[in-house]
């Protein structure tokens, strides 16, 4: 398993892991999502992000062990350049015999979280 720390805590022969995260803070209409799939397809990383109704941005990654942890002190630190990032939650990490993706996918599916109007 890749702890939050970035450690590889597994006895697992394979180096495939599966990764779940959620971030907050704005990350919606800042474009976080597909810098989140530029940075998963330069890092050869499978599965998909989406919007949620809460303002957050959810996904699932599988990929190499130094590929997630790149990815998780991007995700963590970077994310699009107009986005602000308060926290990252990472989730269900677990070893894989293979992804379960062909490649990494943006969901477009929900759209994103009502703006908030100032009262």
């Amino acid at each position: 398993m890749i702890s939050d720390g970035g450690t590889c805590r597994s006895s697992a022969s394979s180096d495939l892991f599966e990764l779940q995260f959620e971030v907050f803070g704005k990350v919606q209409r800042v474009f976080f999502r597909k810098y989140t799939k530029i940075k998963a397809d330069e890092l050869s990383l499978k599965g998909w992000c989406v919007n949620t109704p809460d303002g957050t941005v959810k996904g699932v990654v599988c990929g190499s062990t130094k590929a997630l942890l790149d990815f998780k002190q991007w995700v963590s630190k970077e994310g699009s350049p107009k986005s602000q990032i308060d926290r990252v939650l990472f989730s269900s990490e677990e070893p894989v015999v293979a992804p379960r993706w062909s490649s990494f996918a943006v969901d477009k599916s929900y759209g994103h979280a009502p703006r908030r109007r100032a009262p």
